[in-house]
């Protein structure tokens, strides 16, 4: 090394290279280089605080590592000498690829887990769906000059029932809510599909809520448990059929039944948390002091659990 390096206040240049970046510096050669490898790190664009705790080296050209507590002069580090940083003992040679395909793969992998049986059951399920709902849409645009449109629908939500009774005791639990839902749909588009010559805001959406209502319940009848999920078409019956009933039998306005309805929904969606707590068994058991914030909890009887 020249004279330069060895004084005490000599200044070290030399690069840093990680991957396919490098930065240059100028460093003070007594300075321990725990003390530049913050700013390094953050200069090549690896400060990454998840993996901080692996730690950063500094390697020489020959696979050798510098000591991060002493400075560059002292570890015999030359001017333009070129090093590298690696963080810790988790990260990998960079994957070169000749084929885009590989690459794509990989990072798939990487990111992904693999296809299961369990997937492809939800992506058919999916697919089914789709065409149960575009056929849906197909019935509902039919003129109501005959009753055929009427005839395919509940003959479709009795086929989705049955599926719904079929898929749960199959062990596909999941498959089979989702035909149940798509039961009460076609139980609603029924209803409707009958009393499509009354006035929509009355008699037709009242047989609509009152279809939703019959076909969510026989759903939820036929479904394995848990199957609270059928609890929504029902919610959704109720909520359409009373005021429409209303407004069929009353010929009043339809603005107000309808508003008043919404209200109510809107009351009674507040009180769902209240109804999911109170219908657990386990006891939520509020502060209502400072000293009781900072209370050690009780200890747990190991009988009662």
């Amino acid at each position: 090394m020249s004279a330069e390096a060895t004084d005490a206040s000599a200044v070290v240049r030399l690069s840093v290279v990680h991957a396919e970046r490098r930065v240059d510096l100028a460093i003070p050669g007594r300075l321990p280089l725990l003390e530049v490898l913050p700013g390094v790190a953050r200069g090549l664009g690896v400060l990454d605080a998840t993996l901080l705790h692996g730690g950063y080296r500094l390697t020489r050209a020959d696979g050798s590592e510098l000591d991060p507590t002493r400075g560059a002069i002292a570890q015999g580090v030359d001017q333009g000498e070129i090093l590298t940083l690696t963080r810790g003992q988790l990260v990998a040679v960079p994957n070169r690829y000749d084929d885009v395909v590989e690459a794509v793969i990989d990072a798939t992998s990487a990111h992904h887990t693999a296809w299961r049986p369990e997937d492809a059951a939800r992506t058919a399920t999916a697919v089914s769906l789709t065409l149960v709902g575009l056929s849906a849409i197909l019935l509902a645009l039919q003129p109501s000059t005959t009753a055929l449109p009427a005839i395919v629908a509940g003959v479709g939500t009795l086929v989705l029932l049955a599926l719904t009774a079929t898929l749960c005791r199959i062990r596909q639990h999941e498959a089979g809510l989702g035909f149940g839902l798509a039961a009460a749909a076609f139980a609603g588009l029924t209803g409707y599909l009958i009393a499509q010559h009354q006035p929509l805001w009355g008699f037709a959406l009242a047989a609509a809520g009152l279809g939703l209502i019959v076909g969510g319940g026989a759903a939820l009848l036929l479904a394995t448990k848990p199957a609270e999920i059928l609890l929504l078409p029902i919610a959704l019956g109720l909520a359409i059929a009373i005021p429409a009933g209303v407004v069929g039998i009353t010929g009043v306005d339809p603005s107000g039944p309808y508003a008043v309805m919404v209200a109510c929904a809107g009351l009674l969606a507040g009180a769902l948390p209240w109804l999911t707590l109170s219908s657990t068994r386990i006891r939520v058991i509020s502060p209502m002091t400072e000293s009781e914030m900072f209370d050690p909890p009780p200890p747990v009887d190991p009988e009662r659990v």
